[in-house]
């Protein structure tokens, strides 16, 4: 592994973080391939969060923004935690503007996305159920949904 010195990964951590958001985790992963100084690599991630450079509020709030219209609230949380989000940071910017109806809303806008004409057969209930259950819309919200989807209303 080459030794970089503090200056080098730092301005490798300001080109990855000029293409894209990324969490202190992900970050973190991508530095420790460069360096084997943890010290050297933690003193970059401080000092990149000192300069709000890089920011796991500003990277929930993205990640967000940028699913929310394709997944559920338990597929989101999942993610984020994956990246290393702490429950706070979760908690804010997901349950901020997430009512049911919205959730509910969301859910029958993806399987009208997915699925053009809605059947009212029994396997292709439990078609969409799985579809949304794997997209992390909880098990109630995936049956208003599917119920809404086949009655075909739009008033929800």
């Amino acid at each position: 592994m080459i030794a970089m010195t503090s200056d080098e990964l730092y301005n490798r951590a300001l080109h990855y973080l000029s293409l894209r958001e990324y969490s202190q985790q992900e970050l973190r992963q991508k530095l420790c391939r460069l360096s084997d100084d943890a010290s050297l690599i933690e003193q970059v991630l401080q000092e990149l969060s000192a300069k709000h450079l890089q920011s796991d509020e500003r990277y929930a709030e993205m990640y967000v923004m940028s699913y929310q219209n394709k997944y559920g609230i338990l597929r989101l949380m999942h993610g984020l935690k994956n990246k290393g989000i702490s429950e706070e940071i979760i908690q804010q910017y997901l349950f901020q503007n997430q009512e049911k109806e919205n959730e509910l809303q969301r859910a029958v806008l993806v399987l009208q996305k997915k699925f053009r004409q809605p059947e009212n057969q029994i396997n292709m209930k439990q078609k969409y159920a799985r579809f949304l259950a794997y997209r992390g819309f909880d098990s109630s919200v995936c049956y208003q949904a599917i119920r809404l989807f086949i009655q075909g209303t739009d008033e929800i």
